[in-house]
């Protein structure tokens, strides 16, 4: 089935392009800003894509790694991409919140105060060292990056449309920073890492003389107004019912999880389906399949989670721990396999093979030979392997698991015991 190309509209009069040239389709506008910020990150096309993802999905975007992988430049470039206004923000520690939201001067010839606005007030923002602000800098981000508006002197300032915030931080140095509180990192869309590049791309990187001379002579490949209708076009791929019940029943199971502290909120569970539809889109697709939820997955989930200590003990971290639940789930559409009674069904089908077999019964070989082509499909199709065969906890009677269960309303009686013992 091939897929019908993604059409959107842009404002009327917003292009200076004669009538008569037809306008380029969604996969085209997204190949040349993806090609645009791959010129200056090299070897990186998968999180280039994934950023401008996250900005027509209308999210905000948060790029963790270690110092010198191009954390800035991957920002910077996505901002120099779209004739838009945008501006960077260094985070330091004495930073203010009027240094982001902006303060009212008052002047002398008209007696009043005007508000003058800051930085915040553009397409898109560069937060760069986020986590060297202090909190009460950061918690001025909250209603921008949640409500698209900021609150000064009893009034609302409504921010400009398309608005994101791009932010960046250093996970390795963790003296003289803040670190970021659930609440705002559950208002990024998607949190990356660019990694280190491989041969080729440092190669590519010599070649150009370093990111800063990239930088400049890039230039805009789209429009304000554009990424606007791009913007629109996402909101319109379908996402089927029974993809949205999988994300739900992983949103459960996530809160449900016994190595979890915190699972994946409302919130998340609201952003997942944006980003897939964007994922979709971003594919030539005006739908939304399986494979979209999955690719999405940890950029969007990896950083909403919060281990239990005991889990971060064993090794899990946040990404395993979120691959895992996105696979843990059955596949849309397809029911799960009894694992409960899967050994169950081995045994009752050995079991029936080799009396079939022995006493000559063809039937109930027969029937030995369907309970095993069925745990084949069961086990290769739906992709769930049996659990983990207990052995000690198989010879425990189930009265003494019961007991052991309900060790702390269960009482023993301990006089008789003694009594045998003497």
């Amino acid at each position: 089935m091939t897929a019908a190309p993604l059409e959107f509209t842009s404002t009327p009069g917003s292009s200076s392009e004669p009538a008569s040239r037809p306008s380029p389709t969604f996969a085209q506008l997204f190949d040349a800003i993806a090609g645009n910020v791959a010129s200056v990150v090299h070897g990186k096309r998968d999180a280039v894509e994934l950023a401008v993802m996250c900005l027509l999905a209308e999210g905000h975007l948060l790029i963790e790694d270690v110092p010198g992988v191009g954390k800035t430049s991957l920002a910077k470039a996505l901002a120099a991409s779209i004739d838009c206004t945008w501006k960077r923000v260094q985070f330091t520690p004495d930073l203010l919140p009027t240094d982001l939201v902006g303060v009212s001067v008052f002047q002398r010839a008209t007696e009043s105060f005007v508000f003058q606005p800051g930085p915040l007030f553009a397409n898109i923002v560069l937060a760069d060292e986020i986590n060297r602000a202090s909190p009460k800098t950061q918690s001025a981000l909250l209603e921008a990056m949640e409500e698209r508006q900021v609150s000064a002197d009893g009034h609302s300032h409504q921010l400009p449309v398309p608005f994101m915030v791009a932010a960046t931080q250093n996970p390795v140095e963790q003296e003289g920073t803040y670190r970021l509180p659930e609440s705002q990192l559950d208002r990024f869309l998607m949190r990356l890492s660019l990694g280190y590049p491989g041969r080729e791309a440092e190669l590519a990187i010599l070649d150009s003389n370093g990111a800063a001379d990239s930088l400049h002579a890039l230039r805009p490949v789209v429009s304000a107004e554009e990424i606007v209708g791009m913007c629109a076009a996402v909101r319109t791929v379908h996402l089927a019912t029974v993809l949205k019940s999988y994300m739900v029943d992983l949103s459960e199971t996530s809160r449900n999880h016994n190595g979890l502290l915190l699972g994946l909120s409302p919130r998340a569970r609201c952003n997942w389906p944006r980003a897939t539809r964007s994922h979709a889109a971003a594919h030539g697709r005006d739908y939304a399949i399986p494979d979209d939820v999955k690719a999405v997955a940890i950029p969007v989930l990896a950083h909403r989670i919060v281990l239990r200590p005991d889990a971060a003990s064993r090794g899990l971290t946040p990404r395993r721990r979120s691959t895992g639940t996105a696979g843990s789930g059955a596949r849309p559409g397809r029911s799960l396999m009894p694992t409960r009674h899967g050994w169950a069904m081995v045994v009752a089908a050995a079991a029936a093979l080799v009396t079939g077999r022995v006493f000559g019964l063809m039937e109930l070989f027969v029937v030995g030979v369907a309970l095993v082509t069925a745990f084949a499909l069961a086990v290769f199709v739906v992709n769930r392997p049996l659990p983990r065969w207990r052995f000690a906890e198989s010879r425990v009677p189930p009265r003494c698991r019961w007991a052991s269960r309900h060790a702390s309303t269960c009482r023993w009686p301990t006089g008789r015991r003694r009594a045998r013992r003497a």
